[in-house]
């Protein structure tokens, strides 16, 4: 995976609706606000570089 300045993945700091739930050294648990209408509590696991 490269890093891209603009990936919202890749910078889950630079929005303020996306929630980092678990992080440790290898990955990130991702959950959006704006992304819980139809599954409620999805998220998704970002492999940090």
């Amino acid at each position: 995976m490269t890093f891209e300045g603009d990936c919202p993945f890749c910078n889950p700091q630079k929005d303020n609706d996306q929630n980092i739930l678990f992080e440790n050294e290898t990955c990130y648990l991702l959950q959006h606000n704006n992304h819980q209408d139809v599954l409620e509590g999805c998220a998704v696991i970002v492999p940090k570089n």
